[in-house]
């Protein structure tokens, strides 16, 4: 890095990383560490110069996109690279050629090798089973899921219903028509006019009966065509959470479908035995 106007003694950042990752990872993890030091010494106003020979790392940190890979480590980068902006701090980066006896190169890449021996040593002295390996690299492919899930701009009507993802306690899925036609309504992705307009590119998104847009809660919650069958529902949910001591507030989608904490198997399969049955009485779907 270097820093026009301010002078400071060089400062040696180190990070361990797997002794399994390849270039691309540990110039994520580089940039994200001095982005992490920048932000940590408070600069301000400063024209800051971040020098890289790998462009692919670039491009993940310094991008718009939601990244596939390394997700935590370029979301945070990208996050400090706000708070450095917001600070009126001028970041630019270069790319530069590898292994071309440049200076300030090679001396990165004497100290990448030697954090890449101390990850190997620390490695060996640390073995884990099988199972135990396993178990982990289950938790972070759900933490990478789950955030991005937490920025897709795709999934607004599920987030209303499953807040966090890897947590989905899934049943009833040996009957898949109404294990699919439930999900279409977490989802919204149904035959209902308001989504199916989309589809056909219609312009006509209004419930036959009542002339207003049929969106998945006018269906379930206030169309008068299907009053008596929407009592019949109701009743029979609140008799199941009454039954488990369950105190929800209002009866959304998500209570319907049985995505509730702390709720039984059993509990839940009957909430979904209990839709399908509004759903086949409705025949709307």
């Amino acid at each position: 890095m270097y820093l026009e106007g301010y002078n400071t003694t060089p400062v040696l950042l180190k990070r361990s990383i797997s002794s399994f990752s390849n270039n691309y990872s540990g110039e994520v993890e580089a940039i994200d560490l001095a982005l992490n030091f920048l932000y940590n010494a408070d600069i301000h106003r400063k024209e800051i110069h971040m020098y890289t020979d790998c462009q692919a790392a670039i491009q993940s940190v310094f991008s718009t996109e939601i990244p596939k890979t390394k997700i935590a480590t370029i979301l945070n980068a990208q996050g400090l690279r706000k708070e450095l902006h917001d600070r009126d701090n001028s970041l630019i980066v270069h790319w530069i050629p590898g292994h071309m006896n440049i200076t300030g190169n090679v001396l990165a890449d004497r100290q990448a090798k030697e954090a890449a021996k101390e990850a190997v040593d620390v490695v060996s002295h640390d073995h884990i089973d099988g199972k135990s390996a396993n178990q982990m690299l289950q938790k972070r492919a759900i933490e990478k899921w789950n955030v991005q899930y937490q920025m897709s701009e795709t999934s607004e009507l599920i987030k209303d219903v499953i807040t966090k993802a890897g947590d989905r306690k899934c049943v009833g899925e040996k009957h898949r028509p109404s294990y699919s036609k439930i999900n279409q309504l977490i989802c919204g992705h149904t035959k209902l006019k308001n989504h199916w307009a989309k589809v056909t590119n219609s312009q006509d998104r209004d419930c036959n009966h009542c002339r207003v847009p049929e969106t998945v809660n006018h269906y379930l919650f206030e169309c008068e065509k299907y009053v008596q069958a929407r009592k019949k529902l109701g009743n029979q949910v609140e008799e199941i959470l009454q039954r488990q001591d369950i105190t929800c507030g209002d009866i959304t989608v998500g209570v319907l479908t049985g995505e509730i904490e702390n709720i039984s198997t059993a509990a839940k399969e009957e909430l979904i035995s209990n839709i399908w049955e509004f759903i086949r009485a409705t025949k709307r779907l």
